[in-house]
């Protein structure tokens, strides 16, 4: 009995850009003793509803009640220690609601429903014949896929009804590159795309102050897919914008030719 192909992909729980100019704001603000209170909780809470972003809202009221002893009943003056617990609260939720609304104005990176509904199509249409999807959630990019394991996975099995297997988040480039990416990027470099298309995304993101790749090999950014035969070659590696119905047709070739 023959094995599997695979297709393996890194994906992203949500799509958030970056704000260049929170550092500048944590500095000059460092030495201002932050008072939590409720104002603004809602505040903020009003900037997510806008933004009709739901698992931005239950992520941003799960870790509210978590923290609600300190954040609700801690004078800063006097509590030094809690203080800087207080501060970075304030400062990591604003940064993240901020990359939310400026993603918003960003459709163009914000491709994640497209690429997981996709591949849950082509897990659906091939499974039988000998496709397996290994999906590795990855923070690299812009911070897309904050949760924990248990979160992303529950976040697309309930909004996109995935059944392929999903593991564990892991890092793919840099020294803590998890070895499954340092191999794949070893044996395919290169993204199978037109280099028009690299630099395309590389100039999108540079525009909304993203960065991808750093080094030659780095993935480029979510949804980066990798196609391996039956026999454990990686035949291609395809450019995040490459859409699954895209790779569809290769699959279907491989399959065929490989029964």
């Amino acid at each position: 009995m023959k094995t599997a192909i695979f297709l393996i992909v890194m994906a992203a729980l949500g799509a958030w850009t970056v704000r260049s100019v929170m550092a500048e704001r944590r500095k000059s603000d460092q030495s201002m003793h932050i008072r939590w209170n409720v104002t603004w909780f809602s505040d903020q809470y009003n900037r997510i509803d806008k933004l009709g972003n739901e698992d931005l809202r239950r992520d941003y009221v799960t870790n509210f009640c978590r923290n609600a002893c300190i954040l609700l009943n801690l004078d800063c003056k006097t509590a030094s220690n809690t203080s800087n617990i207080v501060e970075r609260y304030y400062f990591d939720w604003e940064d993240r609601i901020d990359r939310a609304e400026r993603a918003a104005s960003a459709p163009e990176i914000n491709h994640q429903g497209g690429n997981i509904d996709g591949l849950e199509k082509l897990y659906a249409k091939y499974h039988d014949k000998g496709l397996e999807i290994l999906d590795f959630p990855c923070d690299q990019f812009g911070r897309q896929a904050p949760g924990s394991d248990d979160e992303i996975h529950q976040f697309c099995a309930l909004k996109y009804n995935t059944t392929f297997d999903q593991l564990a988040k892991v890092e793919v480039n840099g020294d803590g590159a998890d070895p499954v990416f340092k191999f794949l990027k070893t044996v395919r470099p290169k993204d199978d795309a037109p280099e028009a298309e690299i630099q395309k995304l590389r100039e999108l993101l540079a525009k909304h102050g993203l960065e991808g790749a750093k080094a030659p090999g780095d993935i480029e950014w979510n949804f980066t897919k990798f196609l391996i035969d039956r026999d454990g070659n990686v035949l291609k590696r395809f450019h995040p914008t490459t859409t699954p119905e895209a790779i569809g047709v290769e699959i279907e070739q491989l399959l065929i030719k490989q029964i």
